[in-house]
């Protein structure tokens, strides 16, 4: 049976674990140091997103969702997270982050069959089965928002700011009776937000970053949302395309410019667009308020097309709308 946990002692035990997640992150050296791509200027934890999976370890403790995929979400994200935090200390080259990174995602899909069957409206063919190819298709988009999160955080507050964006509106877009997927969203939230405190040092609270623990936790626990939103809860997928249109447009959009420039696409570099802005505004503030701004207009466009013209429309213009997105991000 679900208990509900008070939210204010979520956020009470949120506190107290990045603060002092944060010192022994120091003790450990667990510290993302500067160089000459990166922007801070000392060491600093990167341990962010394993905290935010011990929060969510407790969450499934004293919460039980009656549904076991939300539980099982949240536990095996720990994985992910702790092999975030192995490749953050040792750098592990692109394979290897590839595989580690499989383990988790084919717990879910393959043990708990949270996996895409049928794409439901779509246009020109209708309803498309995959039949066999069902498992390789949800693995290969749950790699997509994993590595798209990892590209974008690279200034503070980028990727938790995507991410709480995409989970507010997909709360309000839900059905009313879902009760146990809007508290999920809720338990989701509340860490990130006070993650965000302590990630932009406000209030004098010692700076944290996500680290690649962070990036792919975020990323891996929004994929499978996303997922069981819409095999279990029925939410359209006309809706939930643009949830996730921002990370999906700048994953492809930048990807396929290194293509052209003869870049190796998974080298570190400053060409995301988090970067450009800033380097024309000077300002993580603004450069986050028009990322944020951007988020919006694509999720309450995509939105209002789904509800007035149908799915089918919907996810056609989502299509027309990354080409536009894409000639838009090669001039920038």
């Amino acid at each position: 049976m679900e208990i509900k946990i008070d939210i204010f002692f979520l956020i009470l035990c949120s506190f107290i674990f990045f603060y002092f997640g944060g010192k022994i992150s120091i003790k450990f050296k667990l510290l993302d140091y500067p160089n000459r791509r990166k922007m801070h200027k000392y060491p600093i934890p990167f341990s962010g997103g394993l905290i935010i999976s011990i929060i969510f370890l407790i969450t499934v403790y004293l919460s039980n969702f009656n549904e076991f995929y939300n539980n099982n979400i949240l536990v095996y994200g720990f994985l992910v997270a702790l092999f975030g935090i192995i490749d953050d200390k040792f750098n592990v080259n692109v394979g290897s982050k590839l595989i580690l990174q499989l383990l988790p995602i084919l717990i879910l899909v393959y043990l708990n069959q949270l996996k895409i069957d049928t794409l439901i409206g779509f246009p020109f063919f209708g309803d498309i089965n995959l039949g066999s190819f069902n498992y390789i298709f949800t693995i290969l988009c749950v790699y997509l928002l994993l590595n798209s999160s990892n590209y974008l955080d690279g200034i503070d507050g980028s990727l938790s700011i995507s991410f709480l964006i995409s989970l507010i509106f997909l709360f309000i877009f839900i059905d009313e009776k879902n009760f146990e997927l809007r508290d999920f969203i809720t338990y989701l939230i509340i860490p990130v937000v006070i993650f965000l405190l302590f990630n932009f040092g406000l209030f004098n609270l010692p700076k944290i970053f996500l680290g690649n623990s962070g990036s792919q936790l975020l990323g891996y626990i929004l994929a499978f949302t996303i997922i069981s939103s819409y095999i279990n809860y029925n939410v359209d997928l006309g809706i939930l395309i643009w949830l996730l249109s921002f990370q999906v447009y700048e994953f492809i959009s930048i990807n396929l410019i290194r293509l052209q420039k003869r870049k190796k696409i998974f080298k570190p570099a400053k060409d995301h667009i988090h970067h450009l802005i800033f380097n024309k505004s000077k300002s993580i503030f603004l450069t986050n308020i028009i990322l944020l701004f951007v988020q919006i207009i694509l999720i309450t466009y995509g939105s209002i097309v789904n509800i007035f013209f149908g799915q089918e429309i919907s996810i056609t213009f989502f299509v027309i709308l990354f080409f536009i997105f894409y000639i838009l991000r090669k001039k920038l």
